[in-house]
């Protein structure tokens, strides 16, 4: 069966997840790879909910997310890092993706990176992931976002690669393709990669027409109706399939219908994954190891990485 991850979107509190966990995650749980627990507002405390989910799901590999721009006001960043991944390896969390968050502070995540000059903050116990924008809507802000991505796996602390969402497979393909080639050219031996998509639904293809994601943007053809909105993730599942990444949805799932529902893009994306990896082909982008380029430009689309 074709599964994939799930952010779990929305949830206010430990009892929330608890109560998803007892319910619609246990009742859909062979559809799932791994779960991730974002991290939207400041004060939230992820490692509680992480612990709520290996005691609910403890066969299910977790990812937190931690945003310096909502993990601000605790000191040194890269201490106040390092302390938290040691803290989730001890819970038995399996991945950290670190992100600066919209409009973030000036230490950045490519900062706190750096400043641990390749010393793993919980070496051996969880791996470490940074986002990475590939369908931005011109390719002066792609070309700048990938120079971006090859500073990050430099550091050679990057095991996880995160492709935020958007609606064009073969610019998913190509980023794929360009973070599996740039860490085979910096001899790191294993990334993986990840694709997020949503899951079609009337009220996210709403609030993408009216209020998208800052740094996200969809094509007319995926905004135009919810078909066309199933259509295209069915598309860019199955391109990130091709290129053996893994997809992670990015919607409230809560009920028996959004598990069917689930369980139909992916497996409609299943059958469409040979023709995606043969569009693949076309668009790989292969790394240039050169010095890297500021850009205005991807900051003013909102760059979350």
């Amino acid at each position: 069966m074709a599964t994939c991850r799930l952010e779990l979107m929305g949830l206010p509190d430990a009892a929330a997840y608890r109560r998803l966990a007892r319910g619609v995650l246990r009742r859909g749980v062979s559809l799932f790879s791994g779960l991730n627990i974002p991290n939207k507002k400041p004060s939230e405390p992820l490692l509680e909910w992480a612990e709520v989910l290996r005691q609910e799901l403890p066969s299910l590999e977790l990812c937190v997310h931690y945003s310096l721009k909502h993990q601000r006001g605790k000191g040194d960043p890269a201490a106040a890092f390092e302390g938290f991944c040691q803290e989730a390896a001890a819970l038995g969390v399996a991945r950290v993706m670190l992100v600066t968050g919209p409009r973030g502070p000036a230490t950045d995540s490519l900062a706190v990176l750096g400043r641990f000059r390749g010393r793993h903050p919980a070496p051996g116990h969880l791996k470490i992931g940074i986002a990475f924008n590939a369908c931005l809507p011109s390719e002066a802000a792609r070309e700048a976002e990938r120079e971006r991505l090859v500073r990050k796996l430099r550091t050679k602390l990057v095991e996880d690669v995160w492709l935020n969402c958007g609606s064009d497979p073969g610019l998913f393909s190509a980023g794929v393709s360009f973070a599996r080639s740039t860490a085979e050219e910096l001899a790191i031996p294993q990334v993986d990669i990840f694709g997020s998509v949503l899951l079609p639904n009337e009220a996210q293809l709403l609030q993408m027409r009216q209020r998208p994601w800052n740094g996200v943007h969809f094509s007319e053809e995926y905004l135009s109706s919810l078909e066309g909105m199933g259509r295209v993730s069915g598309e860019v599942v199955a391109a990130l399939r091709a290129g053996n990444a893994e997809p992670i949805v990015e919607s409230k799932v809560r009920n028996d219908d959004d598990l069917q529902k689930l369980a139909e893009l992916l497996a409609g994306a299943k059958r469409e994954a040979p023709e995606a990896a043969d569009e693949a082909e076309t668009t790989v982008v292969r790394p240039r190891l050169s010095r890297p380029r500021p850009s205005p430009e991807l900051l003013a689309h909102g760059e979350r990485a």
